[in-house]
């Protein structure tokens, strides 16, 4: 598994070079939107493009196949 807080850090530190995108710990943005809210968006974000590029590739080996085998 990823080390998300890592992830997360460099990802901000890349984007918002200025640094503000660093909150105290009880600024209300954070305790809305606390880190475990984006590491839980980053992995369906993550299942779902692995699910539709598995899917997409999936149909075009089958495409293939079936154009191969009827024409």
């Amino acid at each position: 598994m990823i080390d998300f807080h890592s992830f997360f850090m460099v990802f901000h530190k890349i984007f918002f070079p200025q640094g503000n995108w660093y909150f105290a710990e009880s600024s209300i943005l954070i305790q809305l939107f606390p880190e475990s809210f984006f590491q839980t968006i980053a992995t369906h974000i993550f299942l779902t493009s692995t699910g539709i590029s598995l899917g997409i590739i999936l149909l075009s080996l089958v495409y293939k196949w079936y154009k191969k085998i009827f024409q």
